[in-house]
């Protein structure tokens, strides 16, 4: 019985050195640079402008809004690779 007992606290010790381990590896990961905090800024700023673009035509349904939903749309991902880029780093 003592035998197990020493296992079993050997085990317990050894689990909870592994998950400290593994909290402390992603708070380093989830530490975001300036750069990537500016570019989800911009990437919520696009979105709220196609949003906004959204609003105005649907109120003006004949005006000429294709270009600008294209550009911003194109925009979108663009800026999300650049994230995604930048966090790897």
């Amino acid at each position: 019985m003592p035998d197990l007992m020493s296992e079993v606290s050997a085990t317990r010790t050894n689990f909870q050195n592994q998950l400290n381990l593994k909290i402390i590896e992603l708070k380093i990961v989830h530490v975001k640079t300036p750069l990537e905090i500016g570019l989800w800024v911009l990437d919520l700023v696009v979105i709220a402008a196609l949003i906004f673009i959204s609003g105005m035509w649907f109120s003006d349904p004949e005006g000429n809004y294709e270009p600008l939903f294209a550009g911003l749309g194109l925009l979108v991902p663009f800026i999300y690779v650049l994230i995604r880029r930048t966090s790897k780093q």
